[in-house]
């Protein structure tokens, strides 16, 4: 038996097949740290800020290539997870996929984990905007002593013979009655209230999950359990979200429509919004405002924000509050302005507009 063998392994690098030393020595590990143009000695630190750097530059909603922000993407997933790194850093790109698929010498089985602590948290858009720190406080169980039932031998079922007629017999499954269907106990066996910080990051939406790993049920034999916590955010009396985006709807006079309108609006990042018409400017019912950059953070892509989307709705006047002398003083000053070619009916709406501005 070679044990040692030439070199250190299977004499001259390994048979063919066996899987030797010698695809590892020919695998590119170079080439995610060159797309995030960092060194391969970078610390996680800069990593990180490269991959940030890169996103505002590549991400798509910026106009950005997409198939090269996924490279991006890719190249941080790998160097941004410590074991995924040192894979690659042996094996190259080949090595993290058959780690990942369970397959190739860095796979190992992994002992069981408990069930997961699902949870939920309420969000508002101050929360999206501004990231968040959200105290969760659940049970989890711990013990240090497990033992396996001696009924079922740890299955939690076992099966009895059912007589189901002359001559005739069935097996049925059922619960263990030893153990109530749990297979194993823990002569310790304890609940314990803890409270753990959950990092909520900007931009995120309901459907979102974050995940407290190693925080869960700590039983003798498995793995440290995980605490899955569930994203809601709550609907906000003023805002819409698209997206990135925010709709806001404003109500304005037709007087505010035809000649000026300032108003404010408090945006969620705390910031108090001055909105003012421009001098001339005419909103018709239904128009729409665009503000960029005051919609919300996009997840995952640091200074990528949304745009603030302001519909209008004018508000005309109560009907039969107009005296005939000043309809008739209307009518005078509406003869002296230039609308578009419009139908009949339409000019017949923007005359109204006009008086009630000159009012």
């Amino acid at each position: 038996m070679f044990r040692g063998g030439f070199f250190g392994g299977m004499p001259f690098g390994g048979m063919p097949g066996m899987g030797g030393d010698m695809d590892e020595e020919e695998a590119d590990t170079q080439k995610m740290y060159d797309v995030l143009g960092v060194s391969k000695d970078a610390s996680k630190s800069e990593i990180r800020k490269a991959y940030f750097k890169l996103a505002r530059v590549h991400h798509p909603d910026r106009g950005g290539d997409e198939e090269k922000f996924k490279e991006i993407q890719k190249a941080h997933e790998i160097l941004g997870d410590e074991e995924k790194r040192k894979i690659y850093d042996r094996m190259g790109l080949k090595g993290v996929e058959r780690a990942g698929s369970g397959g190739g010498r860095m796979s190992r089985r992994r002992a069981p984990r408990p069930e997961n602590i699902t949870l939920s948290v309420d969000l508002t858009l101050t929360d999206v905007w501004k990231g968040a720190k959200k105290p969760m406080s659940f049970e989890i169980r711990q013990a240090t002593k497990k033992t396996v039932c001696s009924e079922c031998r740890g299955q939690g079922t076992t099966v009895r013979l059912v007589q189901m007629g002359p001559g005739m017999v069935m097996q049925a499954q059922q619960k263990c009655p030893v153990c109530q269907g749990r297979g194993t106990s823990y002569e310790d066996e304890k609940t314990v209230s803890i409270t753990k910080e959950a990092l909520i990051p900007k931009g995120s939406k309901t459907g979102d999950k974050v995940k407290l790993s190693g925080d869960g049920h700590s039983l003798p034999g498995m793995e440290p359990g995980d605490v899955i916590i569930n994203l809601r955010v709550a609907k906000d009396p003023n805002f819409n979200r698209i997206g990135a985006d925010l709709a806001y709807k404003k109500q304005i006079t037709l007087k505010e429509a035809l000649c000026g309108f300032e108003f404010k609006i408090n945006h969620p990042s705390g910031t108090v919004l001055t909105v003012k018409s421009k001098p001339g400017e005419v909103i018709t019912p239904g128009a729409l405002k665009r503000i960029s950059g005051w919609g919300l953070p996009q997840k995952g892509a640091y200074d990528v924000t949304g745009n603030l989307l302001i519909r209008f709705e004018v508000l005309f006047p109560v009907e039969g509050k107009f005296p005939d002398e000043e309809r008739k003083s209307i009518l005078k000053i509406l003869d002296k302005l230039e609308f578009p070619k419009v139908g009949r009916s339409v000019c017949v709406c923007v005359c109204v507009c006009v008086c009630v501005c000159v009012c």
